[in-house]
């Protein structure tokens, strides 16, 4: 309809959020002839921890998790948000948040089986696009856990035809569609609280998908940490430096290092509205070619 309506021949896509699932199904299985670009805007291309770990029975409240959750919360009310930035940690360090951490998951055991029984089971468990978040080396264990192959064989016929013919071939799907001369642009945001509900919620994220996954692969330190003193990039055959400022990600080990941004306290998708981000944005997908990190002095690999 696009191609149509404006005449050509071509169309940029811009996936968010869960649209990167879609998008990579999209390009297993008509290929690239009608697309110029994708610009990925924090999306589930790579799958995402959180689906992982709560399909793997791994439901776990950490009292630093949910402290750092609940003070990142923005009321709108400066006054409102100092206080929880100030307040929540204090209640942390004097022990009353782990109380209330091992009540929550003394009761989720408690209730567990109910809890996967009657809403993950039955709910989301039932959605396809979730399926194909779940990171491949969760998939196996998650399925025999969550699904009944006689119960749910046609929900397990779909869902594995993702797994196998888009989520395990990833990187080639990428790599050929940009060797064909798609433009590729990864945007991944970093520095917020995952959503303090399952176990490895102690990874950099935008506060709903982790970095590590909406980047195609970085290396982040853990919330709150910093790379190791004396860190060195884990990929130097690109020539150039992938280090943030602040020495929490490494982004030379990125699918695609050299069109891969990173937004530090941006929220899911967007930006900070007030600091360019839409004019970013829209640079990135009427840019005739390929940007990469150097092109545009305007637009650094990491926004602070």
């Amino acid at each position: 309809q696009i191609k149509r309506e404006t005449g050509h021949d071509k169309v940029t896509l811009a996936p968010c959020s869960m649209g990167g699932a879609p998008t990579m199904a999209y390009l297993s299985a008509y290929g690239t002839d009608d697309v110029a670009g994708c610009v990925f805007l924090s999306t589930v291309f790579y799958g995402t921890r959180i689906a992982s770990d709560l399909f793997s029975n791994k439901i776990n409240f950490d009292p630093d998790c949910v402290t750092r959750y609940i003070a990142g919360i923005s009321t709108g009310n400066e006054f409102l948000d100092a206080l929880l930035e100030a307040l929540i940690p204090a209640v942390n360090e004097a022990g009353l948040m782990g109380a209330l951490t091992d009540f929550l998951n003394n009761g989720v055991d408690e209730i567990k089986d109910k809890v996967y029984d009657e809403v993950f089971r039955e709910i989301f468990a039932t959605m396809p696009g979730l399926w194909a978040t779940v990171d491949e080396d969760y998939y196996d264990g998650a399925k025999a856990f969550m699904l009944s192959k006689n119960v749910d064989s046609e929900l397990i016929r779909k869902i594995d035809r993702y797994h196998n013919e888009v989520a395990l071939h990833r990187d080639d799907i990428l790599l050929k569609a940009h060797e064909s001369g798609v433009k590729i642009v990864v945007l991944s945001n970093y520095n917020s609280a995952c959503i303090p509900v399952y176990e490895s919620a102690d990874m950099h994220s935008d506060a709903t998908l982790e970095t590590q996954y909406t980047s195609a692969g970085a290396v982040c330190a853990k919330m709150d940490e910093a790379l190791p003193d004396g860190y060195c990039q884990e990929n130097t055959e690109c020539g150039h430096d992938h280090i943030s400022p602040d020495n929490i990600i490494d982004a030379s080990t990125c699918l695609f290092p050299e069109y891969t941004w990173f937004g530090k306290d941006w929220p899911h998708v967007c930006g900070k509205y007030d600091n360019g981000y839409c004019d970013f944005v829209m640079w990135l997908l009427t840019y005739r070619g390929q940007p990469t990190i150097h092109t545009n002095p305007d637009y650094p690999q990491f926004f602070a």
